[in-house]
């Protein structure tokens, strides 16, 4: 049993919040690109440092951010069929996971609890990737400028 599964699920908002800042670092680059240079700048040993033509980076961005939001949609969804599976368990097992997961302890949970949490972990999982098949699709779309950001995010999906 993988527990970074389990564990993941608990910091799914902090994921989102990553997400969101990915949406606007793109957005900055976006402004740098498009406007700091001219097409016939040079850089200070003389190569050309112009920048792409507009049209491209705008192109870049809109998918860029059309992927963020759709890769947020997703977690969101996971987040609340994860929330409102914990939230049916009894207080005492939700704060022992808690513990565990969250606050990082070093506690005791039952071994039954924990194996249907990662089923339902990865249930929910498996659920997402069917709802929202059509998001690594995306990828094609999105040009060297963004292609790291997205790489390293669909490594997590997968």
């Amino acid at each position: 049993m993988d527990e970074t599964i389990i564990s993941g699920y608990f910091t799914i908002p902090r994921l989102i919040k990553k997400m969101k800042q990915h949406a606007i670092t793109a957005e900055h680059k976006f402004w740098q690109r498009s406007f700091m240079a001219s097409p016939m700048a040079i850089d200070e040993i003389g190569n050309r440092a112009g920048s792409r033509p507009f049209d491209m980076l705008v192109d870049d961005l809109v998918v860029f951010q059309q992927f963020i939001e759709e890769y947020i949609t997703l977690l969101a969804y996971e987040h609340k069929r994860f929330i409102d599976y914990i939230n049916k368990l009894d207080t005492d097992a939700l704060d022992v996971l808690k513990r565990k997961y969250v606050f990082n302890q070093d506690v005791y949970v039952d071994e039954t609890l924990e194996t249907t949490l990662y089923a339902k972990c990865v249930q929910i999982t498996a659920d997402a990737k069917a709802k929202f098949y059509n998001i690594g699709s995306v990828q094609e779309d999105i040009n060297v400028n963004y292609s790291e950001q997205i790489e390293t995010i669909i490594e997590r999906m997968i």
